[in-house]
């Protein structure tokens, strides 16, 4: 494949001159291929090598119409030698296809935040062109959320819902549909991969989100399983509100900070677990099904009002119901429980769902007496203060 490849390497010296410059921190730049690396926050997973070869293609024939943008992150003795992308990986990965030496970039200051968002705002505006090929519902998900727990850094006090509702109204997208996406983020492996490859259409992947939901409440299991499930999520929740990885140690802090035997506690969980494989060996054969047989939206409300147990919502973009509460913060001190009574006295609201608010408020309740309990106790026993003097 013979292409206009770039022909001039970049400079130290023009590295030197552009970055150390007055003015806007950002010039355009020919970087050795070998020499700038992948976002590892880049939220596409997956590039469709048909288009990916397409657009290889175009930039053989029509060169580089937009260049990425990069910024330094190694240098030797103050000279920028290697690069981060900031957008443009598509174009990055068709660049080595084609196998060009250098890439035309747009390099900004490793300090400059306003240069760099700047890039990013002009990448969005690109996005709209046919070069670039969208994300998958999924990698949407994954971008909402990666925002999200940025802001949850700067503004650890409000709940994660309104956060999401916030970067969805910026990006023009329902809160409930943008909710959604982020929920695909947790869902079955199977069906994660599916989108990845775009096997299953966005619309699909909602109603299998929807009937995994319902499939968790209201499956095969009997009441005892119903209830292993439902223990283990409240710990891995509970191990996410702490900003810790789901494992046997979170299990374990888990269990002394409710002050539960960890033994009882980790069996609990990995029957939990089992009850799950049960429950997902199912779903995967649903949306194997999907994918082989090619199901378009309404096929799947019809196909999956057969399953059972659960029919899915007929609007397309209604995604699951909102959280009555949620758990904020993990840093002592910072913690929150957000109560929303809105949520909590809608008409929608479920049984199970009222009696999982429940169930957390009796325990910050009994945390509470306790407290109180072991303030008095204090207070009787602490000597009486002179108070004369």
């Amino acid at each position: 494949m013979t292409s206009k490849k770039p022909q001039v390497e970049a400079s130290r010296n023009e590295l030197i001159e552009a970055l150390d410059s007055e003015g806007p921190k950002v010039t355009i730049l020919d970087i050795p291929i070998e020499q700038i690396e992948s976002d590892p926050n880049q939220p596409r997973e997956h590039f469709d090598p048909d288009k990916l070869k397409s657009l290889a293609e175009s930039m053989v024939r029509d060169g580089l119409l937009q260049e990425p943008g990069v910024y330094p992150i190694e240098t030797e003795s103050g000279i920028p030698t290697r690069f981060r992308l900031i957008y443009g990986e598509r174009r990055f990965q068709a660049a080595k296809l084609i196998g060009w030496r250098a890439l035309r970039c747009k390099v900004a200051a490793g300090d400059d935040t306003g240069a760099i968002n700047e890039l990013k705002l002009m990448d969005r505006q690109w996005s709209e062109n046919a070069e670039r090929d969208g994300l998958s519902a999924l990698e949407e998900g994954k971008a909402i959320l990666a925002v999200v727990n940025v802001l949850r850094q700067q503004e650890p006090d409000v709940a994660v819902g309104s956060l999401i509702e916030r970067v969805a109204v910026q990006r023009n997208i329902h809160p409930r549909t943008a909710r959604f996406m982020v929920s695909l983020v947790e869902a079955p492996e199977s069906l994660r991969q599916a989108l990845l490859m775009r096997r299953v259409e966005k619309n699909v992947a909602f109603l299998l989100l929807v009937y995994w939901n319902g499939l968790q409440k209201d499956g095969k299991v009997d009441a005892a399983g119903k209830r292993q499930i439902k223990y283990r999520n409240l710990v891995r929740e509970w191990a996410s509100a702490q900003g810790i990885p789901f494992d046997g140690d979170a299990i374990a802090k888990y269990a002394a900070a409710t002050a539960q035997d960890v033994k009882i506690v980790r069996a609990t969980c990995k029957a939990g677990e089992r009850m799950e494989s049960f429950l997902e060996d199912k779903f995967t054969a649903v949306v194997h099904k999907a994918i082989d047989q090619k199901w378009t939206v309404e096929e799947t409300r019809r196909r999956l009002s057969r399953q059972g147990p659960t029919k899915p919502d007929p609007a397309d973009n209604e995604g699951p119901p909102a959280p009555l509460y949620e758990q904020i913060g993990s840093r002592v001190g910072k913690a929150r429980l957000v109560v929303h009574l809105e949520r909590m006295r809608s008409r929608d609201v479920s049984r199970d769902q009222l009696e999982e608010l429940g169930r957390t408020l009796r325990s910050v309740l009994a945390e509470v007496e306790k407290l109180t309990t072991n303030a008095n106790r204090a207070s009787r026993d602490a000597p009486a203060t002179s108070q004369t003097g």
